[in-house]
């Protein structure tokens, strides 16, 4: 949900298979200018306390880095916050139910990029296939 001109409220989707929580996240970002600062905030978390508190930031990863220096998942983010925030409220979000948000600052690196932002380094499927291939060899 666009709250300003590169301010984002975000709503993430429940895990499946539990008790409706969300924590992790992983989505794709296009069409974003360099130099210009957006606000990211995630609306709908659970927890009352995350590592975020105590340093931990959001992961980066730009495919024009990737494409021109090899540059892979990075730390990105200032003026990170988890905290209750009682006025976020969509109308797919239950009124009786205490939420947190997620919030950061940052910049993209290039123009005409896709980049895709992270609560965790992502392990892809193809990943597991192959390890668990080469325990079947061993």
């Amino acid at each position: 949900i666009q709250t300003g001109p590169c301010e984002y409220n975000l709503i993430l989707r429940t895990d499946l298979y539990s008790k409706k929580h969300t924590q992790w996240f992983y989505f794709q970002v296009g069409n974003i200018e360099p130099g210009i600062t957006y606000t990211f905030r995630i609306i709908n978390l659970l927890k009352k306390d995350s590592l975020y508190n105590y340093g931990m930031q959001p992961l980066l990863y730009s495919e024009r880095d990737s494409h021109m220096n090899g540059q892979g998942w990075r730390r990105v983010g200032r003026g990170v916050s988890y905290q209750y925030h009682p006025g976020y409220h969509h109308a797919s979000l239950s009124l009786q139910t205490n939420y947190y948000a997620l919030t950061w600052k940052m910049e993209f690196p290039h123009a005409d990029d896709t980049c895709y932002l992270a609560h965790c380094y992502p392990y892809p499927y193809s990943a597991l296939l192959n390890y668990l291939e080469s325990l079947q060899n061993d």
